[in-house]
């Protein structure tokens, strides 16, 4: 359980390291999400077996097809319709805050790499025999703790959206991954979709 962790710890950190750093070479990003799936992927096939086991190719694609083209959709709305507002703190660094390039076209595979590593994990934890509301707990303080740090870089409110978020999900992507078949699928679209309806509502709030 403790490898586990601590090699998501390892990749997690890798992986906001590089979006952070990087964040205004979307090309990059996406280079370097792409190797590190390839990565994980491959030294996690035997897990990642149980959970596409009997699932319909076509309808994953048309699931995440569907997720990506409403972010897209918004990103358009936002660039397009909605001026950026006057932000009373620094908003660098945070990409659906300033609508970049990275938010619009890493974003999706940066979430993707997310998931795949949260998935790994709660896998993992399943398999070393903790029990549901175990994996919650574990996610719950792992994520709160690191999105509330979200509260000291940025305006106080949205960091505390983000902690809040973060809870929330901690508690439904566990059980959707191990109780539903399309589970994974499923994260990713809520995971992509609340950086969506966070851009949504910060643009039109402030």
């Amino acid at each position: 359980m403790t490898k586990a962790i601590i090699s998501f710890v390892i990749l997690f950190a890798l992986t906001s390291a590089s979006s952070i750093v990087f964040i205004n070479n979307f090309k990059l990003v996406i280079l370097i999400h792409l190797v590190i799936i390839g990565f994980v992927v491959f030294n996690n096939q035997k897990i990642l077996k149980k959970i596409v086991k009997n699932a319909h190719p076509f309808k994953v694609a048309d699931l995440l097809i569907t997720s990506i083209s409403i972010h897209l959709l918004i990103s358009y709305f936002i660039l397009n319709y909605l001026d950026t507002p006057n932000w009373p703190f620094n908003p660098e660094g945070t990409s659906f805050l300033i609508m970049n390039d990275f938010y619009v076209y890493a974003k999706p595979i940066d979430v993707l790499l997310q998931q795949l590593l949260i998935s790994i994990l709660i896998l993992k934890l399943h398999r070393e025999g903790l029990a549901l509301n175990l994996i919650t707990k574990i996610l719950v303080i792992g994520f709160g703790a690191i999105h509330i740090l979200q509260i000291f870089r940025l305006d106080l409110l949205i960091g505390l959206l983000f902690a809040f978020a973060a809870i929330i999900l901690s508690f439904i992507f566990p059980y959707l991954l191990l109780k539903k078949k399309y589970g994974y699928v499923y994260n990713y679209m809520i995971h992509l979709g609340i950086y969506s309806a966070a851009a949504v509502l910060t643009y039109t709030l402030y």
